[in-house]
């Protein structure tokens, strides 16, 4: 199994910023005390069972909303295949936005930068 990414550790903030920044609009931080995590996954699978439409915030997820962080090594895909990624993450989001507006994922019409 490889990972295949860019080397660069990246935080779940500077994911969401770049994610933001790529579809031109602003992050909206969300913290969930723990104790409350638990409740509102509940009510959240409760809602996509009534409504037919799945949530990210759903149950299965509650160890991966609750771990402090976890990374993933590209070392083995960079040794064994020579693999390493050259597109970094405000390109790559920026790509990908690209990408979806154009097939119709997104709307908005073209990539528009501020």
């Amino acid at each position: 199994i490889y990972h295949v990414a860019h080397p660069q550790v990246v935080t779940q903030a500077e994911l969401g910023t770049a994610v933001a920044n790529a579809v031109s609009t602003r992050p909206a931080r969300l913290f969930v005390p723990h104790v409350l995590l638990y409740p509102l996954c509940l009510l959240k699978d409760a809602a996509a069972l009534v409504s037919g439409r799945p949530s990210p915030l759903n149950t299965r997820r509650i160890p991966e909303y609750a771990a402090p962080g976890w990374v993933c090594t590209t070392e083995r895909a960079a040794d064994e295949l020579g693999f390493t990624a050259e597109v970094g993450l405000q390109e790559g989001a920026r790509r990908t936005a690209a990408w979806y507006r154009e097939n119709g994922w997104l709307s908005g019409g073209p990539d528009r930068r501020p």
